[in-house]
């Protein structure tokens, strides 16, 4: 089996965030103009109960994220982050007294998917840890959002390294093997570095980067 990963990303990516309608959410996230919405999901970021709304929209990334910043700052809102991951994710959190809402953005070739979360509470930020998955010494998660509502269950985690690509691909498939993991092969040839294994009827998504580690757990 020969894989097209940046179908496979869009797809599980998808599959994560836009099936589910049994999630609650806030009614005061704005929406914006030519925005779908997709889906209500149930999610723990960095810890902390959260709930989501999902869309899709063709319009740029940067009108969407301008979009938000005009929105919040206009209803008292302190832009607090602005960070892009893994070269696929752009985030954006504002906050206001004791609320955060976080917007993420994941471009596709028609549109950009829109993960909007509104923290419900602030407690400390933890590392998570997947007990399946092996991590390199001393990698600390700079963002994990985990999706707790409907059958499929997800867990994205983002690092920071300082690490070659080459060095962490070699701990990656060997170290995941150990742990029941199968290697699919890709036939793309990217910059990046992207890793794909299964276990039953389990996927995991890791793509290396310069700066940045993802992985992307699919789990039922």
């Amino acid at each position: 089996m020969i894989l097209n990963l940046n179908h496979l990303y869009k797809i599980i990516f998808i599959l994560i965030f836009c099936f589910n309608s049994f999630a609650l959410v806030y009614e005061d996230i704005p929406e914006g103009t030519n925005f779908k919405f997709l889906n209500q999901v149930d999610l723990i970021v960095n810890g902390n109960n959260a709930k989501g709304l999902v869309f899709y929209s063709k319009n740029q990334t940067r009108e969407i994220l301008n979009f938000y910043r005009e929105k919040f700052k206009k209803e008292g809102y302190k832009e607090i982050q602005s960070e892009v991951f893994d070269n696929r994710y752009s985030i954006i959190s504002f906050e206001k007294e004791n609320l955060k809402i976080s917007i993420q953005v994941l471009p596709q070739q028609k549109g950009d998917i829109i993960l909007i979360y509104e923290i419900e509470e602030k407690t400390k930020s933890y590392s998570v840890e997947i007990k399946d998955i092996p991590k390199p010494f001393g990698l600390v998660s700079e963002l994990s959002i985990e999706r707790i509502s409907g059958k499929e269950k997800c867990i994205m985690l983002f690092y920071k390294t300082k690490e070659s690509k080459c060095s962490l691909e070699n701990f990656y498939i060997k170290e995941m093997q150990k742990f029941g993991w199968k290697l699919l092969p890709n036939k793309e040839k990217e910059e990046d570095i992207s890793l794909v294994f299964t276990k039953m009827n389990n996927w995991c998504l890791i793509t290396i980067t310069d700066e940045f580690i993802s992985i992307l757990y699919y789990y039922i």
